[in-house]
Order: structure tokens, then sequence, then C-alpha cells
């Protein structure tokens, strides 16, 4: 027996060598992946519907968010208060050449309700724009004049953000803007377009809202 174990010993010992390496090799594995940060999740909010609309970047922000992560895509928040919300359906289409998000208001209450809010959002890995000053624009138009007494673009950063009223919109395209840093404490990095919040309307039903939506890095001084 003793002999036996003696002329494997050699077998033995390089065996015991290369699970030793494995093992090492695992730790530093795994010693990296916890010191690279989180990984980002193309489902911005679980159990919220996705959309695949277009969400513009540019090239330096598209290089810095992708090397964090993955990107994302639009979902929909809605809820109910002492009248329904809105019934939208939303989906990507393209008119001429350009990519844009629609809105078909299929039914909404002109009722003041509180409660209610419906909105559209994309979120990014916040944690590669901390401290940077970027610009979020907006491209609206609709099919006819549609108005909006509690409709806004805004930016969602966990400690701070910034917003625009979105009052409505006529068939001629018009561009609405917010600029915005964001604080070196962030903890998520949202932008939204809210339709309907607490007591506020959107009229008339059966019209659409279609909108495009680009992220920049913004002019130092540029304000909201």
């Amino acid at each position: 027996m003793n002999t036996r174990l003696e002329a494997q010993g050699p077998v033995l010992k390089r065996w015991l060598a290369r699970v030793a390496s494995i093992a090492a090799a695992f730790a530093i594995g795994f010693a990296l992946v916890m010191v690279a940060g989180p990984t980002y999740s193309p489902a911005p909010s679980p159990g919220l519907p996705s959309v695949a609309c277009p969400f513009q970047l540019s090239p330096s922000l598209e290089a810095a968010l992708r090397s964090a992560g993955e990107l994302g895509r639009w979902v929909v928040h809605k809820s109910d208060g002492a009248t329904p919300a809105p019934v939208i359906t939303a989906r990507n289409v393209v008119i001429d050449g350009a990519g844009y998000c629609s809105l078909r208001i299929e039914s909404a209450s002109s009722e003041p309700g509180g409660g209610r809010d419906w909105r559209i959002g994309y979120k990014l890995p916040h944690w590669a724009l901390r401290g940077r000053q970027v610009r979020l624009t907006l491209r609206v138009f609709a099919s006819a004049p549609i108005r909006m007494n509690s409709g806004s673009v805004y930016i969602h950063d966990g400690p701070t953000g910034a917003n625009q009223g979105l009052p409505g919109a006529g068939t001629e395209p018009r561009e609405i803007a917010v600029t915005h840093t964001v604080s070196d404490r962030a903890t998520t990095f949202e932008a939204w377009v809210r339709l309907v919040l607490d007591k506020g309307t959107i009229q008339p039903a059966g019209e659409t809202l279609f909108f495009s939506a680009s992220l920049a890095e913004a002019e130092t001084g540029a304000g909201s």
C-alpha cells in the first residue's frame, strides 16, 4: 500500500498543484468581478412593459455608457387614481426615415381625478454619468393638437433632478430640452416623458403623440 502511494506521489503532487492553480485563478477572477462594479440590467424597472423606441446618444456618451454596461429600453409606468389613467399604446415607428416613439391615446378621462400617473422613461448606468452635465432633448409633435396640463420632461438621478413642462403638442415638430448636472451621489439615471400626473388631463383622446429623444453632454454654462 505504501509502495503504491509512494509511486503515485509525483502524480498526486502535480494534481494538487493544478487544483491550487485553478483555485487561485478563480479567486483572482472573483475579485475582479467584485471591483468592476454592477452590471447594468436591460430591464430598468422589473414588471414594467418595455418599448423598443429609439434613444439617441452622442458619440462620447455612447462610448462611456457602453463600457459601463448594457443599454436599456423605454419602459411604461401607469397607475390609476380616483379615475383611470389614460390608455396609451406605445410603439416604435419610422417617419421620413427617422425613428420616433408613437404614443396613441386610446382613451383619456377628462375628469380631474387625483392620483393618476402615466409616463414613459429610459434608464442608463448612473455610475458612468456622475458629475457630467447632460442635455436631454425631446423632438415632439402630434397627429392633431393635444393639450396636457400636467405633462413634463424630466431627469431624475436620486438626490437631484431637472424638468421642463410639456403643455401639449401641435402638428409641427418642436424641441424641449432639459439640462442637468448629474449628482456625484447619483443612485440612478432616468429620463422620463410624463403625460399625466395626479389631477392632470390630456385631451383629446384618439390622437397620437410622436417624440424622439437624445442625450448629449451639455456645453458648459448651459441652463435647464
